[in-house]
């Protein structure tokens, strides 16, 4: 295990990177391989099992229309309308490509369903041809009935007629023959006419005429109601029984009353011989040959065929059915041979796919252990280093690994940041006293500059306390020649002393505005920061009154969408006030901004006038010392021209005076340089302040 110590962490995540996917690749080759022999099931499927099914589906949808129309030849109505439906050779067409279909895909092994299925097809179309034949038949038939009906409704309607007239007149000449008869009883003169004309009375008077007279009209009537009820026999016996029965005896009756009509009056024998033949065509018509009774028990045998053919066109049908419903088990069979070998390659595929698995979580446990040891050892180290620095403590140094390593380099470069930085606080450290150190100097600088002014102060105050008492005595100067010039020679040392002053003070001005100008520079960049921050928030405010505008815009938008846009109302006043917020706190903070910035330019004018204050006292300095330059030349002057002191009093007088006013000058300067010396010393005291602050928060760390 030592020479894993030597591979790198990117080499083992390489190797584990690589090691898992040679794995996934032996489980995608499974996989492929899996799919493959699915595939292969699949296109079993698809390339027979479907198309067998669809084959089979359209077959049975084929079937559907034959029977629908075999349906409307039952129902069918007038030759027009069997013209419509009797061809079906499209069906004959449409479903011959799914039984090829159906032949093709289940080939040898599935022969004998498909043979099945042909023949019961056959069975099927021979019942359905001979329910065509049937149903022109039985539509001839209908016709045939139709027009028999007709015929025999006219042939009675003609009957009757007759039945009536003839009624009529033996009912007339039962009444003429009475009246004649009361006429001669009433006259009683010949026995012979009497006996004759009683005998006609009694055979006219009888009431078997009348009633045979009635009897014919109601036969007749009976004769068209059995006609209707012919239509409607459904049993062949009772046809025949109403044949041999019913039909034959109204026809004998019928004859029976004609000749009772015609043996009692030979003037009606006309009529009831028509009455007789068109009695015998009606015969005819309803029990001939080819009579209605004969049409409605071809019709009945129509009707019983037809009954047949549904019977055989059912059993054909269930056949049909029954053979697909087998062409369709052997596609499941198919279906479940399929399913069986995807089951089967399921199963190997999962175990090796579990075994591949287990085997590559083994491995990559121990890998991903072992790397997570190399990383966790070091990182603990890191973050040890980190808390210690966190805590301020640069005194321990990092632990150097072993390890080859990009931790190993990290620990390394860690070391090395350590010992960096262990030096650099070392140097801010003693940066932050030896600044210290400076403004203590600088303070100390200062009040020695502050006590020599005061002295120049006081000097000039007695310089000129001495100018005036200069130009009190010039009057006398003439006369105290001797003592002035003692007096020259005393304010010629004491213009000296304020000449060497003065000298002084420069210097120590000089220094003060070199820290002046240092201090303005810092505060100028200050400014220079804040402007910055001021148009950053400038910008912001911009954006923040762009984001209001675009809200009250949606805001409006909204309101003219109404309804619809009250979501987004809502949302464009959240985006309002958020954009207020948003406006106020850039307010809030560009006012803290320009707090800072006018502090900063009051900052940056008090030093500039400081600045410009130290010039001037620079300037005024060096005039005083021009000045006492100027003192010491004259008092050379007076002691050259002493003797000429009494001649030039009075132009002594007047630079006396002059000399005085200068003094006075020369005092205010150096009022305005101990002012601005006490700026000076608290600067350097502030500066003090924050060196010690800067000492007090590296004394936090150990180095």
């Amino acid at each position: 295990m030592n020479f894993l110590h030597k591979v790198s962490i990117k080499v083992l995540l390489v190797s584990w990177s690589l090691f898992a996917i040679l794995a996934l690749a032996i489980v995608s080759v499974v996989s492929v391989f899996s799919n493959e022999q699915l595939s292969r099931n699949t296109d079993v499927l698809i390339n027979q099992v479907i198309p067998v099914e669809k084959a089979n589906e359209a077959s049975f949808a084929v079937v559907l229309k034959y029977l629908n129309r075999q349906s409307q030849l039952l129902i069918v109505e007038g030759a027009d309308a069997l013209a419509a439906i009797e061809d079906r050779t499209h069906l004959d067409r449409e479903i011959q490509a799914p039984f090829d279909q159906i032949k093709i895909m289940l080939g040898e092994a599935g022969a004998q369903h498909s043979s099945a299925l042909l023949q019961a097809y056959a069975q099927f179309i021979e019942a359905d041809d001979d329910l065509l034949e049937n149903t022109r038949s039985g539509l001839k038939l209908d016709q045939k009935t139709v027009v028999a009906t007709g015929e025999i409704a006219q042939s009675i309607a003609t009957l009757q007629s007759k039945a009536e007239a003839i009624s009529g007149k033996v009912i007339l000449s039962a009444k003429r023959t009475a009246r004649a008869f009361r006429r001669d009883i009433e006259k009683v003169n010949d026995l012979n006419v009497m006996r004759d004309r009683s005998l006609l009375f009694l055979a006219l008077d009888s009431s078997v005429v009348v009633k045979a007279a009635h009897s014919l009209k109601a036969d007749l009537e009976a004769l068209n109601a059995v006609a209707m009820r012919i239509l409607l026999i459904e049993n062949p016996d009772l046809l025949v029984g109403l044949r041999d029965n019913v039909v034959k005896q109204l026809f004998t009756n019928t004859r029976s009353e004609l000749a009772v009509i015609e043996s009692s009056e030979q003037r009606f024998a006309e009529e009831v011989a028509q009455q007789i033949s068109g009695l015998e065509a009606l015969e005819s018509l309803i029990s001939g040959p080819e009579s209605l009774i004969a049409l409605r028990e071809a019709k009945l045998a129509n009707l019983a065929a037809r009954n047949a053919i549904h019977t055989r066109i059912n059993e054909s049908q269930s056949k049909i059915l029954f053979a697909l419903e087998q062409v369709s088990n052997f596609g499941g069979v198919i279906v479940n041979d399929a399913e069986a070998q995807s089951e089967a390659t399921k199963q190997q595929n999962l175990f090796m796919q579990a075994f591949m698995g287990v085997a590559v979580v083994v491995v990559m446990l121990f890998m991903g252990a072992y790397i997570g040891r190399r990383i966790n050892i070091p990182l603990e180290q890191l973050v040890g280093v980190m808390h210690r620095l966190s805590d301020g403590d640069l005194t321990q140094s990092i632990q150097q690994s072993k390890a080859q390593d990009e931790f190993g380099e990290l620990i390394k470069e860690v070391h090395v940041t350590t010992d960096n930085l262990r030096e650099m606080l070392r140097l801010v450290l003693d940066a932050s006293g030896q600044i210290s150190q400076a403004s203590g100097s600088l303070a100390q600088t200062t009040k020695i500059t502050n006590e020599g002014v005061q002295n120049q102060k006081k000097e000039s105050e007695l310089l000129a306390t001495a100018m005036t008492e200069m130009a009190a005595s010039v009057n006398e100067v003439a006369s105290n020649a001797s003592d002035t010039s003692q007096a020259t020679q005393d304010a010629s040392g004491k213009a000296e002393h304020g000449n060497l002053t003065v000298q002084e003070t420069l210097e120590a001005m000089n220094l003060l505005s070199e820290n002046i100008e240092k201090a303005s520079e810092i505060v100028r960049h200050l400014e220079r920061d804040t402007n910055k921050i001021g148009s950053v928030i400038d910008v912001i405010q911009g954006i923040s009154e762009q984001t209001n505008l675009l809200a009250l815009n949606a805001a409006i938008e909204a309101a003219r969408a109404g309804e619809s846009g009250r979501g987004f109302a809502v949302v464009a006043d959240e985006v309002r006030a958020l954009a207020k917020k948003t406006q106020d706190s850039t307010e809030e903070i560009q006012q803290v901004i320009g707090s800072i910035q006018s502090g900063t330019k009051s900052a940056v004018q008090a030093m500039e006038k400081s600045q410009q204050v130290g010039a001037d006292c620079h300037d005024k300095a060096i005039t005083a010392g021009n000045n006492l330059e100027e003192i010491v030349q004259q008092v050379d002057f007076i002691n050259q021209r002493n003797l000429q002191i009494a001649s030039s009093s009075e132009e002594q007088s007047s630079v006396t005076a002059e000399m005085h006013q200068n003094i006075v000058k020369i005092n205010r300067i150096a009022e305005e340089t101990a002012a601005a010396s006490d700026t000076v010393e608290g600067n350097s005291d502030h500066l003090d302040v924050l060196a010690r602050a800067l000492k007090t928060i590296l004394s936090r760390y150990k180095v």
